[in-house]
């Protein structure tokens, strides 16, 4: 995108789109009814999410938590499309550069920042927005998964990468069959990480959703009602 396009697109298009969504959604009653509900706005690359981010968290006084699997790591700016310095010192960021890319950041790890990120901006008084494009990081902060704290294990995984994805689910199917109905059986990544968790902690992978963890509170979600 041209910069005379990306101006267009700020100064023209996103201020009738923002209008859109306050009216859509009614953001501004939601809002204004408690300041202790989370804000998700969910979209693919170049869906214009990050932009919009910035312009609900300056119309609400908020600020955002990144929800992207590629943003956590330093150094991946232009081929994630990471928000520059000067959008973020429109609006304070959280989540963002927070790992090294030699670093394995787990989701685990991301719930756990990201809902401490979350309580902090809203005791301040703050509102805050869950922004970016890993639906399974934002399905973890908001249906509160309870997700295995199992750390990476190179060598098993070394060892069920050499096994084929035939074989993979069928032990799986074994050892977790809660897991193995509703996991995506095309993606070797997710059985392999079922099954590290499963043969490493002797329990189940399927994360719970919704478990009372008190150390985990979180805002309560709002989802509209389709229209």
């Amino acid at each position: 995108m041209s910069l005379r396009s990306l101006a267009f697109w700020r100064e023209a298009w996103l201020p009738r789109c923002l209008s859109r969504v306050l009216t859509r959604y009614n953001i501004a009653a939601l809002i204004k009814e408690t300041t202790t509900k989370l804000v998700v706005v969910l979209g693919p690359t170049a869906s214009g999410k990050s932009s919009l981010g910035i312009d609900l968290a300056l119309h609400f006084h908020g600020e955002i938590v990144s929800a992207d699997s590629r943003q956590v790591y330093r150094g991946l700016d232009i081929g994630t499309a990471k928000v520059t310095a000067e959008e973020q010192a429109l609006v304070p960021h959280h989540l963002l550069d927070v790992a090294s890319v030699e670093e394995n950041y787990t989701v685990s790890q991301f719930q756990r920042q990201a809902i401490a990120a979350i309580n902090d901006i809203a005791a301040r008084g703050r509102q805050p927005f869950l922004v970016g494009g890993s639906p399974h990081y934002i399905q973890a902060v908001v249906d509160n998964l309870d997700i295995p704290a199992i750390a990476p294990q190179p060598a098993l995984r070394a060892e069920l990468e050499a096994q084929p994805l035939a074989d993979l689910l069928a032990r799986l199917e074994e050892l977790d069959p809660q897991s193995a109905a509703v996991i995506d059986r095309n993606n070797p990544r997710r059985v392999i990480r079922a099954l590290e968790v499963c043969m490493t902690s002797g329990k189940p992978y399927q994360p719970v959703v919704g478990h009372p963890v008190a150390a985990r509170r979180i805002i309560p979600p709002h989802r509209p009602a389709r229209r």
